[in-house]
């Protein structure tokens, strides 16, 4: 479906995710927003050593959803993929 995605909207690069248990030991995709430029906002990993610090500084932490235990940041499969063009 990732390809098929990536095509259908259009992306350079997409990435492939997976689910992931709250505080795993597993990168984790996430959307950093700038503060004052929404331009500069990143989707980016971040490895999960840096995720937990990052979201209690902001007053939260990588919690579990209560519905599905796991984390709203899905994990980092390491796999890209590439829109070549024709």
């Amino acid at each position: 479906p990732t390809v098929g995605v990536t095509a259908a909207r259009g992306f350079h690069m997409n990435s492939i995710c997976i689910p992931r248990l709250a505080e795993e030991a597993a990168g984790a995709i996430t959307k950093l927003e700038h503060k004052t430029d929404p331009s500069q906002s990143l989707v980016i990993n971040v490895e999960y050593n840096q995720l937990d610090p990052l979201l209690r500084a902001q007053g939260t932490g990588d919690l579990p959803d209560e519905a599905t235990g796991f984390s709203p940041f899905p994990g980092n499969a390491n796999n890209l993929v590439m829109s070549i063009p024709e």
